[in-house]
């Protein structure tokens, strides 16, 4: 899946879930997760969260990591991963110093 299909999901759901089924308000939202109402904005139209947002955006829409970048299909992932995935989605601590090491 390609970064820009990755930005898009995590745009569209965002926005989906602040600015149309009104879960938050933008600012709401931003505080929740230790952000500004702008950049709750731009989650919702072109830009991406940053990794260590991400457990936080998840955990407050009521969401999984898989739905948030748009992994529907489980054959897209092996069995391997899917476990890896499940156990990050268990332990957040975890799941940020995972999310923070993928750039390095």
């Amino acid at each position: 899946m390609s970064s820009d299909k990755i930005r898009e999901n995590i745009n569209s759901i965002i926005n989906q879930k602040i600015n149309i089924e009104h879960l938050y308000t933008q600012a709401e939202f931003g505080a929740l997760c230790g952000v500004s109402k702008t950049t709750v904005g731009k989650w919702c139209n072109d830009t991406c969260p940053t990794a260590d947002k991400v457990p936080a955006i998840c955990e407050h829409l009521h969401i999984t990591i898989f739905q948030l970048l748009g992994i529907d299909n489980p054959n897209i992932i092996s069995n391997s991963e899917r476990e890896l995935l499940d156990i990050l989605d268990k332990n957040p601590k975890l799941k940020t110093y995972v999310m923070s090491m993928k750039d390095e």
